[in-house]
């Protein structure tokens, strides 16, 4: 950490109110630019949202619009496939998201120790007292899980598996998923 706060603050100038007001501008900026990054962070949610949204469309319609004699088990495997891969690439940027912002939110607060007032650091105290709160990352991370559940599921019953199985796998994933958020 002490390495962090080296790189971060220069030791050029001997004026320290115009340090302070160049820092108070930059500590503005990098607000500003956090901000655009949790408005990425929700753009690329909402993409793969959509994606996954409208793969589920498309299987439901290859499952209820095809005759019984086209062979719609290939599509439907392509389509639970590219769901699949989909979900993992989403869970991956939600980590990227994750530690970016992590990263972001540290350098904010070290440069409030600087500033009169730490009002990130304050914020991130109270609700670290709050026995409740979960962070947006860790609800965020139900969502791509619930599609995967919901395309293996497609899977299995596409190919005329178990019941029991189907039915089960995705309960006990979903118990799984409560247990590690809670």
């Amino acid at each position: 950490m002490n390495d962090i706060k080296e790189i971060l603050f220069n030791k050029t100038s001997k004026d320290i109110n115009q340090d302070r007001q160049l820092l108070f501008e930059q500590y503005k900026l990098f607000l500003e630019l956090t901000d655009k990054t949790s408005e990425r962070r929700n753009t690329t949610n909402n993409f793969y949202l959509t994606i996954n949204g409208a793969l589920i469309a498309a299987i439901i319609s290859l499952l209820t619009n095809i005759s019984p004699n086209a062979n719609k088990s290939i599509w439907i495997s392509i389509a639970v496939a590219s769901g699949i891969a989909f979900c993992w690439a989403w869970r991956r940027m939600i980590f990227y998201y994750k530690n970016l912002n992590s990263g972001k939110f540290h350098i904010i607060q070290l440069v409030e120790e600087r500033l009169p007032v730490n009002l990130y650091n304050s914020e991130w105290k109270y609700l670290k007292e709050i026995k409740k709160h979960k962070s947006f990352s860790d609800t965020e991370m139900i969502v791509p899980v619930i599609f995967f559940t919901l395309y293996f599921s497609i899977l299995l019953f596409n190919y005329e598996l178990s019941a029991f199985v189907s039915i089960s796998l995705p309960l006990i994933i979903g118990i799984l998923i409560h247990l590690r958020c809670s």
